[in-house]
Formats: C-alpha cells, sequence, structure tokens
C-alpha cells in the first residue's frame, strides 16, 4: 500500500502570539524548517521503495501469454510461431442416402501479430469410397477493435489439383464481440465462389455463440442464415449452382470442447459437435445442396446432397463432427523464456 508524502503546512494555530521572545524563537523555527530538505511529492500510485517487489513488478512488462487455457481469451489469430495442427473425422447422413465419413488434417500458423496462414493439406474421404478431394489454403488477418470487438477477414482457395475439380474462392470476415467475462457472439457473412463452365455460389451470414462455461470447457450453439445451404462452420462451399434467392436456408449446430495442457502451451482443444445442415428450408428452385470440403481454420467435411421443391423443418440431414486442434507455441527469447 502507497502513503501520500505529508505536505509542508504552515497552520495559523502554530503561529505564536505573545512577546518578542516567543515571535523570534518561533521566526528560528521556521528558519530551521526551511533548511530541511522537503521530500519530493510522488505520484500516489508509485512504489515507495525502486527495490521493492511492487516497484519490480510495476517495472517489468505484462507478459501477453500466446496460448491461455480459456477459449474465449486467445487473441483473434494465432500469436507470432504458434503452431496449430488439425485433425478431425465427420460422418453425414441424409434422408435416402448411406451415411458418409470424412477426415481431414491441416495446420495453421501464426507468423505476426495479425497474420495467420494455413491449409487443410491431407482431405479424405474414407466412406463410401476412399479418395484424397481437393485441399485449401487460407490467409487471416485480425485486429482488435478496443477491448471487447475483433475482426478477422480470410480468403480461402481450394486447388484443383484432380481431373474435374475447379478453383474454390471463399471470402468472410468474422466479427466477434464478447459480451462479459465468459460469452462471446461473431458473425461472419461469406461469400463463396467456384468458378467454372456455371459459376456456382453461396452467400451466408453464420453465427456462433460461445459460452465459457468452465476454464477448460466450452459450449457453442451455431446458427445462421443463407442463400442455398451452407456449412455452419464457415467452410468453402462446393455449390456448383448460382445463387437461389428464393432457398433461404437455416442451420443450426451444437458444439461441446474441452481444452487439455498447460497456461502458455502446448494445448489441445477436443471438441464434438453435431449439425442439422438444413434445419429449415424455404421453398426453392434447386432445394439447397450440403456438401464439400473445408477451408479455413476449423476442418470438417459435409457431404451429401439433398433436393426437392418444398420448405420446412428438415432433420433428415444432420452430421456429428470429432475435431482435435492441438496448438503449439513458438520459441521463446529473452526475459519472457526466463520466466518459464
Amino acid at each position: 500500500m502507497h502513503t501520500r508524502p505529508t505536505p509542508f503546512i504552515q497552520s495559523r494555530a502554530l503561529i505564536p502570539n505573545s512577546g518578542p521572545r516567543a515571535l523570534a524563537g518561533w521566526a528560528a523555527l521556521q528558519l530551521a524548517l526551511a533548511l530541511v530538505p522537503r521530500q519530493a511529492h510522488a505520484d500516489p500510485t508509485a512504489p515507495d521503495d525502486p527495490a521493492s517487489p511492487q516497484a519490480s513488478a510495476a517495472a517489468e512488462p505484462v507478459r501477453d501469454d500466446p496460448l491461455p487455457i480459456r477459449n474465449i481469451d486467445r487473441p483473434t489469430t494465432l500469436a507470432t510461431g504458434v503452431l496449430r495442427l488439425d485433425t478431425d473425422v465427420q460422418t453425414v447422413g441424409a434422408a435416402g442416402t448411406t451415411p458418409s465419413v470424412d477426415a481431414l488434417v491441416g495446420l495453421g500458423l501464426g507468423l505476426g501479430s495479425q497474420l495467420e496462414v494455413g491449409a487443410q493439406a491431407i482431405p479424405l474421404s474414407l466412406v463410401p469410397t476412399f479418395a484424397y478431394t481437393q485441399p485449401t489454403l487460407y490467409v487471416t488477418w485480425g485486429a482488435n477493435l478496443g477491448q471487447h470487438a475483433s475482426v478477422a477477414p480470410t480468403v480461402q482457395a481450394g486447388l484443383p489439383i484432380q481431373q474435374g475439380d475447379t478453383w474454390l474462392i471463399d471470402v468472410d470476415t468474422n466479427a466477434a464481440l464478447t459480451l462479459g467475462k465468459d460469452w462471446e457472439l461473431a458473425a461472419s457473412p461469406s461469400l463463396s465462389l467456384a468458378p467454372g463452365d456455371a459459376l456456382g455460389s453461396s452467400l451466408s451470414l453464420p453465427i456462433t455463440l460461445l459460452w465459457q462455461a468452465r476454464d477448460r470447457v466450452f459450449l457453442q450453439a451455431l446458427s445462421g442464415v443463407g442463400l442455398d445451404a451452407f456449412d455452419v462452420r464457415r467452410q468453402i462451399s462446393h455449390s456448383q449452382e448460382p445463387i437461389d434467392f428464393q432457398s433461404l436456408t437455416v442451420p443450426a449446430g451444437l458444439s461441446c470442447g474441452a481444452t487439455l495442457g498447460r497456461d502458455g502451451g502446448p494445448l489441445a482443444d477436443l471438441q464434438v459437435q453435431a449439425d442439422w445442415p438444413q434445419l429449415y428450408r424455404s421453398q426453392g428452385e434447386t432445394g439447397g445442396q450440403t456438401g464439400g470440403q473445408t477451408g479455413g481454420q476449423t476442418g470438417g467435411q459435409t457431404g451429401g446432397q439433398t433436393g426437392g421443391q418444398t420448405g420446412g423443418l428438415d432433420l433428415a440431414d444432420w452430421s456429428v463432427l470429432l475435431l482435435a486442434q492441438t496448438s503449439i507455441p513458438g520459441r521463446r527469447h529473452g526475459p519472457e523464456a526466463q520466466a518459464h
């Protein structure tokens, strides 16, 4: 606790009111006090002793932890040197079809305080047939807008490495707002393009609500609205049809995640997610489509197609995703490294 230094006070009560001798004594006292060095008026918030633990703590810069335990406290993009490995397995079912199983291995890397790059390097179809499908690359730039808001524009590209593939381009901006200590609301307006003989495209607005239930447990509710079907996790659309402005889709998803590891990393986030890609679908010309490979930071695939001319609730299309993301901090140097 810091105390304010006592100021030099001249009170009328200190001035004697009787006799020249008393006045002379009072004058001598005042002269002696004037010759005593006065203590500087220090900042009341500053430490009294520069060598004290409080002073050392105040002089030492606050360490910005690149991998906090709490998911909601992590930076918008990966911190410099942090490497994230993504692995997932997803099962997708649709009415009248055999469920499909896909798997993915991807990675992300923080190149600066605001820049992240990554790839879905090994996307695989496991069931009903085994195949290496289309890989994707992404670049994300993130920025904080004050203490409670952030934006992260992302450009993703699917690479046409096999016969019959076409370029896939996805542009989205994830805008997040923290609501208190444990809640975050994010919206990601996205435009997906599949240039080819016929321009396929998808326009969507995924919405995610994150609740940090415990330091190591987080829950997500996912929904949004889109023209034609879209992936609730903001992934590249493989729609080969033009946007159908009469086909409105509202998906829904629930996710539960747990974090393993120590503060500062390495950390592993394990998630289980259930989706209904077309929980509601309005009547449209094409009836919508769900499917394809993902692009971006989360991984996963959503396969299968649905058609029809009628709209309404649709619980027959579903998917279950098992996702593991392992983040490894980069090598530290200097005082920050010695702190560990």
